[in-house]
């Protein structure tokens, strides 16, 4: 009999073993109280393009922190249309909404007696019309949330960011100079690249560069820039020519990037990097900052490969790429 007892135990504890290694983690976008008269439309529907759509992030549960996977128990589409019709009464007009899902994940990090958490939101709302879609309005946002048990906290910080999106684009016209046809809706990074210059320059300018704005258009902040390598090829000091045209040095993390004998160099934590462009993206080999850091910009490396945030460290080397919108920095894989 008491073998049985303890076969029974055995069995049950290795039920709730299995079940805690699948737990997930339910999102959930609460419904909105106010109504807003005269909404100029009345539908929405959600086009998800992201790399990875079968969850949305990563948090941390229980006593030992778990790491668990974000889902939406009841879809995003359904709740998205929930949310709108919660919104409208019966003032609003018969407009229809696209809901272009870009990116939208959670991260938590678990420091000292609090936890930091992190939502990514990046979507663009299209108005339908006559079979085009025409833009109406964008975000592009990491929000930083920190409390001793984030998880709640985030999530409605999260569910209220979509909410206010969507409120906020009820009555706006669309954008008459940006629309896509629905084949090109995926290809929406394509799309955007074309009106930069930096995605189609086939030179690119020496300068330096503080900040992504001034890269990416190709106008260069400061000029006469010149650059000193080791033996390895790793940038060891990088000048420029001031306005009194007496060359200064400049550390690296003062500026975005430098190009210097048409070459680009993007300027991580630790050093500046060689950008190297395939296809339409510019990727570079680096260290990638800790995953402790509590800076906003930072916490657009969680996103990249989820696998490797608890786990990276300042000493972490990554193939990264540059986000084309943000300037962030997206890592693709760890070179060990």
């Amino acid at each position: 009999m008491g073998n049985k007892v303890i076969i029974l135990f055995i069995l049950f504890f290795a039920g709730l073993a299995i079940h805690a290694q699948t737990r997930t983690e339910d999102f959930k976008i609460t419904l909105p109280e106010s109504k807003v008269v005269n909404a100029r439309y009345s539908t929405i529907h959600l086009l998800d393009i992201r790399d990875d759509t079968t969850d949305f992030g990563i948090v941390q549960k229980g006593a030992f922190n778990k790491r668990v996977n974000v889902v939406a128990e009841t879809s995003l589409t359904v709740q998205l249309n929930n949310v709108l019709n919660a919104i409208i009464d019966n003032t609003a007009q018969h407009g229809e909404l696209l809901f272009l899902l870009r990116r939208l994940s959670f991260a938590e990090v678990t420091g000292g007696m609090s936890e930091r958490g992190y939502f990514q939101f990046r979507a663009v709302l299209f108005a339908i019309k006559n079979g085009e879609y025409q833009k109406v309005q964008t975000i592009d946002t990491v929000v930083v949330v920190k409390a001793m048990d984030v998880t709640k906290k985030m999530f409605r910080v999260g569910s209220q960011t979509i909410i206010d999106f969507i409120v906020s684009a009820i009555n706006k016209e669309p954008i008459p100079d940006f629309s896509l046809s629905k084949e090109q809706l995926p290809l929406i990074d394509s799309m955007e690249k074309i009106r930069l210059p930096l995605y189609t320059a086939t030179t690119f300018t020496d300068g330096l560069y503080y900040n992504f704005q001034s890269f990416v258009n190709q106008q260069p902040d400061e000029t006469g820039v010149s650059a000193g390598f080791d033996k390895k090829g790793k940038v060891q000091k990088i000048s420029y020519t001031n306005k009194k045209g007496e060359k200064t040095d400049i550390e690296n993390q003062f500026i975005y990037a430098f190009v210097y004998n048409g070459k680009p160099y993007i300027s991580g934590e630790f050093s500046c990097y060689p950008l190297e462009k395939k296809g339409n993206e510019f990727y570079f080999t680096g260290k990638a900052l800790d995953a402790k850091s509590t800076d906003v910009a930072t916490a657009q490396l969680f996103f990249g490969i989820m696998g490797a945030l608890m786990a990276s460290s300042a000493t972490s080397i990554f193939e990264m790429k540059i986000d084309h919108l943000s300037g962030g920095f997206i890592r693709i894989r760890e070179i060990k």
